[in-house]
């Protein structure tokens, strides 16, 4: 506000961010002399870029609508005409109002009080459009120029151009008309036309594997999404595989990991024929293929040692081979829990740590298992140096990498929940041990017959 009456911009619009801190909305107010500048015009909503040259100062650029302040003399505001905005954007300058001479742009600093100068500009857009798959048909506009004003009115056709059938637009436009009138907005229109060998818009939503090893030998790849088909492939980092087909929204593949020859994040998609030289694809999702000599997946196996009443679980060839060495002490269960053997993005580390010396009067260590990022953090804290101290936590390093279950305690399908139960107080003291267990009526054993605490699902393992 200056001199009672309305600022450049006396109300303006604020997104607040729930990410930062604090925010502070403030203003500004002169009482010297001042020259106003404004910017307005169809679709002038993020204001214009304007050169800035002061009377014996440095050029500089800003945005209008602005204001400036006290240098007596000449002005300069010039706005580049057009003015990109991104590679859709532009604006086009149409008037100046205001200025003592309009061709340079060229004002002069009031004595005192303010002098209001106007630059008159429009917004044009780009439209983008794009048919999947492109041999599918095309798009006329009614505005075939390439630049369209805001606000004016656009006439949008789709010409299918061989059998397909046209699943929907997607964009600024939607529906399945043909033929779409829309006025233009300050968004840059898209019109994005898919097409498909049925009337479903052909999509990948999830695949049921995420990663792929050496010891993916015939693994089942389950694809979920719609508008598939009996003709539907699925290609997996190039390799084109034959699926097969359960219904629209669901596929299954068998892959082997010598089929694919690179390794790292792959795209996996599915594409159908449309005509014999056309052919729809879906979008895609990411598989990982892990390098020649890594496996999938590590399997930990549990032991018992009867003498101490004591369950173990390791997923370590040293160890394994080590414990087999003694069948008569460490008896195998016939009880495994598979993990990941590599982290993924939906994986935790399950970490080992030893307490040594904490069971039966100090004769006994046990060993802890944990996903949990707040037991790691805890336990780290009480042995910060990771030295082997007496009834303290010594992390031996991670076993495997576990999928986290939800908050309700449920696992992810494809997975398997991992429970746990603890002998100790009441019933048992100064004898503490956990024991994790794939089956749910083994763990209610433990819990209901011989008096270990139920701490629950504590996180999934692979099926």
């Amino acid at each position: 506000a200056f001199d009672g009456a309305a600022g450049i911009i006396p109300k303006v619009s604020l997104l607040l961010s729930g990410a930062l801190a604090q925010q502070t909305i403030g203003a500004l107010f002169h009482d010297g002399s001042t020259i106003a500048v404004d910017a307005q015009g169809d679709g002038i909503v993020d204001g214009v870029s304007v050169k800035i040259t002061p009377p014996g100062l440095t050029v500089s650029t800003s945005i209008a609508p602005r204001i400036a302040r006290n240098n007596a003399g000449i002005w300069k505001f010039e706005m580049a005409s057009p003015q990109l905005i991104g590679s859709s954007i532009r604006h086009i300058l149409d008037s100046y109002e205001g200025f003592d001479n309009v061709a340079t742009g060229e004002v002069a600093m009031p004595v005192s009080g303010v002098r209001i100068v106007t630059i008159r500009a429009h917004r044009e857009l780009a439209p983008y459009k794009q048919v999947i798959p492109s041999c599918a048909g095309s798009i006329a506009l009614s505005d075939s120029s390439g630049w369209v004003r805001y606000g004016s009115a656009l006439g949008v056709t789709l010409s299918a151009s061989n059998s397909a059938i046209f699943t929907g637009w997607s964009g600024t436009a939607s529906g399945t008309a043909t033929s779409l009138n829309t006025t233009v907005g300050a968004a840059v229109p898209e019109f994005v036309a898919a097409f498909n060998s049925v009337a479903q818009a052909l999509t990948l939503s999830s695949i049921s594997t995420r990663v792929v090893g050496d010891d993916s030998t015939a693994t089942t790849i389950s694809l979920q999404g719609s508008g598939f088909t009996t003709g539907s492939r699925v290609v997996i980092a190039g390799v084109v595989l034959t699926p097969t087909y359960v219904d629209s929204a669901n596929l299954r593949v068998t892959v082997n990991r010598n089929q694919f020859a690179q390794a790292g994040l792959q795209t996996v998609y599915v594409t159908q024929p449309l005509t014999s030289c056309c052919a729809a694809s879906s979008n895609s999702v990411g598989l990982e293929i892990l390098p020649v000599g890594i496996t999938v997946t590590v399997t930990l196996t549990e032991y018992y040692i009867a003498t101490l009443d004591y369950y173990f679980l390791t997923g370590r060839a040293t160890d394994k081979a080590a414990l087999d060495a003694l069948p008569d002490v460490f008896a195998r269960t016939g009880q495994q829990i598979r993990l990941y053997a590599a982290p993924n993005v939906d994986t935790l580390p399950l970490e080992r740590h030893y307490f040594d010396k904490v069971a039966r009067g100090g004769t006994r260590g046990s060993h802890f298992f944990t996903a949990l990022a707040s037991d790691q953090i805890a336990l780290t804290g009480l042995n910060p140096s990771n030295r082997q101290l007496v009834a303290k936590p010594y992390l031996e390093g991670v076993e495997g990498y576990a999928i986290p279950r939800s908050e309700a305690g449920s696992c992810p399908t494809g997975t398997s929940p991992i429970y746990r139960a603890f002998k100790g107080p009441p019933r048992y003291v100064d004898d503490g041990n956990h024991r994790f267990s794939t089956s749910l009526i083994q763990h209610q054993d433990m819990v209901n017959r011989l008096g270990w605490a139920d701490e629950g699902v504590v996180f999934c393992g692979l099926s």
